[in-house]
């Protein structure tokens, strides 16, 4: 029995259904701004956003932000979530950590910095949550909500085939279309520790 067309209605549905993030700006734009932090920096200006097109076809847009450790790296991406949703009303984001330790601590500094960031982006509503295989609902709910949304997982979660999230499912999806069909933010801490 062929499945295909009633798997690609599905995938319609929940693109249809997700509150995805929209480009708004050009790359000209991102260029520019990219240019601007690294002049007021004194780091030599970037000339370009991408090596080639093949790897903008491939990869999409890519920025890397390198500090040190105990420098403030989680503080510094938990504040650009809130400037990328005040600035350009971009609502899905997903952490990628290393290690279920990193992400509790990466847990535990949403928490603690909730009050401070509700101070400064006048009580802007981040909901963050844990990717959890035995709760795929969660993803739905991500994927659906108009509220600013951060998903935290584990490379461990996605990295292989067989693991829950890449396998369709009885609805006839694989729970990472939800994820997909935001074209979310991604935020990888800690890559060097990366396994994948």
């Amino acid at each position: 029995m062929d499945v295909s067309g009633s798997q690609a209605v599905i995938s319609q549905q929940i693109t249809s259904q997700a509150i995805a993030n929209q480009r708004i700006i050009s790359d000209e734009q991102v260029l520019d701004n990219i240019q601007a932090v690294q002049r007021a920096h004194n780091i030599e200006p970037s000339t370009t956003l991408y090596d080639d097109d093949k790897n903008l076809a491939k990869y999409g847009l890519n920025a890397s932000i390198e500090m040190e450790t105990g420098t403030g790296k989680t503080y510094v991406y938990l504040r650009s979530i809130y400037e990328l949703y005040q600035t350009y009303g971009m609502r899905k984001f997903v952490i990628v950590v290393p290690s279920v330790a990193i992400r509790e601590g990466v847990m535990k500094s949403i928490e603690m910095t909730k009050a401070h960031f509700a101070a400064l982006y006048d009580n802007t509503r981040v909901d963050a949550r844990i990717y959890d295989s035995k709760n795929l609902n969660k993803l739905r709910d991500f994927a659906t909500s108009q509220t600013v949304q951060i998903l935290v997982m584990n490379i461990d979660a996605f990295a292989k085939d067989q693991n829950i999230i890449n396998q369709v499912r009885e609805q006839g999806i694989a729970p990472i279309e939800y994820i997909q069909a935001t074209n979310p933010i991604v935020i990888v801490d800690e890559p060097q520790n990366m396994e994948t």
